[in-house]
């Protein structure tokens, strides 16, 4: 049977020993090896990674003169010794304690603390130690410093807590928390009565999962799971093995992970896909029961269902055709199994603007406009005021809004091209209609009123002459006018000077274009002085062209 051993270290204080449990030995003749429990390093049956054969034993050597033995709670010292101890169990007498949670102090740390079954809970203020039950003169002094590190020493298994100012309930076993979903599963594990409560905000400290090996089971189910890597796994087990109980889907519901959703931002109006997740397959089928705030701004089953031995389940949310208080405005889709609850944040926004037609797409200033017309991917519950821009409004003018109708998806406004007096080209207007935080952008182009020809090209007969020489420079126009058209030449040096007229000189400077003609010609000529120099001609008709004559 199990045998208590005291072990004696050679630089410790005779208060500050240890105590383990033996429950098996090996003899090696000259020593031998104690395989033993020690609750500084507290392992359970099953744990993964954890080796009870090389981890959990106490090695000692008698063929030398003194003792070589090793403990798992050496720290830095050496054994001196141990010897079995007697045991049988005595019910401690009365008045040591308050029957749950004594107040103390510790020597680095001014807060008062709670001890509650095991793990140090601070308190925040005077007004909760008396809420709790305590007084400033019960409270006391310890020699020792506050827990610090991580991990802290848990609540001990079948604690059951709640922070004084909340109705939540917990049950700790193997160090993690396993919510009580009501009074029925209350009951399997004391009642109310059983309840203690702690500080505020002290929980949070404790929220992590079972500590790997643990061994549960739900209160109602015979099946049997090991935490491994934090998650439940399936697990067959002797049947004398320990087994904590937690409450009935306590289980199911520490597998589940998350909610997300098919796009990242919902139209009113439409529906989207929601899946919750779990972090591991469970075995068997698992509901989820389905919420969301705030109420009249989408429709989702009661229920979701995950099949057994799956990650997941879908379902559909449908919004209604409302009017939104603001855009975007966020609904809370919450999944819940036993207890325990995944939620997420689903953005909802007004309809999107989809398309901006303009029809003609090319119109005259001064003349007829053309029609600008935006649509909504849905129709929307209320009238929608759509902001108006035209980037050029020189040239094109759009009205600061246009409204799209309640349940209706599109609008028209009129696009105009102001008169204007001078030639120019062909030029493009950027527009963009917008509503809340969309946007939609479409081109119109604008020509001329004033019949000239506009300038495409220049080009000479040849880029580089020598001093005295002359060239022929053409310039065309990009289409047959009825009226003739001038072209204005000049001539520039490369620092944009005008070119003196002992380099070089233009006849004639403007190009007359007759009516119903593309092209007229000039001629450069150059002085005999003037080798070494380059000149840029600069030719204007409505557009401006360049060309470049080097002079050797």
């Amino acid at each position: 049977m199990p045998c208590p051993i005291a072990l004696v270290y050679g630089n410790r204080d005779v208060w500050n020993q240890h105590q383990i449990l033996a429950y098996g030995y090996d003899d090696l003749g000259h020593g031998g090896r104690l395989y033993v429990y020690d609750s500084n390093f507290p392992h359970v049956f099953g744990e993964t990674g954890h080796n009870v054969a090389t981890e959990d034993i106490v090695t000692f050597d008698l063929s030398g003169s003194t003792l070589n033995a090793k403990s798992p709670s050496d720290f830095g010292d050496h054994l001196a010794g141990f010897f079995c101890t007697g045991y049988h169990q005595v019910t401690p007498p009365t008045g040591l304690a308050p029957s749950f949670g004594t107040f103390v102090t510790f020597l680095n740390d001014p807060r008062t603390w709670m001890d509650a079954h095991g793990a140090g809970l601070p308190i925040a203020s005077n007004a909760e130690l008396t809420a709790l039950g305590g007084t400033t003169a019960g409270v006391v002094a310890v020699s020792q410093v506050a827990p610090t590190g991580t991990p802290k020493p848990s609540p001990r298994d079948g604690a059951l807590l709640r922070e004084h100012s909340a109705t939540r309930v917990l049950l700790y076993q193997g160090g993690g928390p396993f919510l009580v979903p009501d009074a029925t599963q209350l009951a399997h594990f004391g009642g109310s009565g059983a309840v203690r409560a702690v500080p505020d905000g002290s929980l949070q400290a404790f929220m992590g999962p079972p500590m790997d090996g643990t061994l549960l089971r739900e209160f109602s189910s015979s099946q049997v799971f090991r935490i491994v890597n934090g998650l439940p796994t399936v697990t067959t087990l002797p049947s004398d093995v320990d087994v904590r109980v937690v409450p009935d889907g306590a289980i199911a519901g520490s597998l589940l992970d998350r909610i997300t959703f098919s796009v990242p931002r919902l139209t009113i109006g439409r529906s989207a896909t929601a899946t919750v997740w779990l972090k591991a397959p469970f075995t068997g089928d698992l509901v989820a029961n389905l919420s969301f705030t705030p109420a009249g701004f989408a429709s989702i089953p009661a229920t979701v269902t995950i099949p057994k031995h799956t990650l997941s389940a879908s379902f559909t949310i449908s919004t209604p055709s409302v009017v939104l208080p603001a855009s975007p405005m966020s609904i809370a889709v919450a999944a819940t199994i036993g207890g325990v609850m995944a939620s997420a944040s689903l953005p909802l926004q007004i309809p999107r603007l989809v398309r901006f037609d303009v029809a003609p797409s090319i119109i005259t200033a001064g003349a007829k406009g053309a029609t600008g017309t935006i649509a909504l991917e849905v129709p929307y519950a209320a009238d929608l005021v759509v902001s108006l821009h035209s980037y050029s409004p020189t040239f094109a003018t759009v009205p600061p809004t246009v409204t799209i109708p309640k349940g209706q998806t599109s609008a028209s406004f009129n696009i105009v091209a102001p008169a204007s007096q001078a030639a120019f080209a062909l030029f493009t207007v950027s527009l963009q209609a917008a509503v809340a935080d969309t946007s939609v952008n479409a081109t119109i182009q604008v020509r001329s009123s004033v019949v000239q020809g506009t300038l495409k090209t220049i080009s000479l007969s040849a880029s580089s002459i020598q001093a005295g020489g002359s060239v022929t420079l053409t310039a065309t126009l990009d289409a047959v006018v009825p009226t003739a058209t001038d072209v204005i030449l000049a001539a520039q040096t490369p620092g944009g000077m005008t070119t003196s007229p002992y380099i070089a000189s233009i006849n004639p400077s403007t190009i007359h274009v007759a009516a119903g003609q593309t092209q007229g010609t000039a001629t450069i000529v150059t002085k005999s002085s003037a080798s070494g120099h380059s000149v840029h001609i600069m030719a204007t008709a409505v557009s401006i062209k360049y060309a470049t004559l080097t002079i050797t």
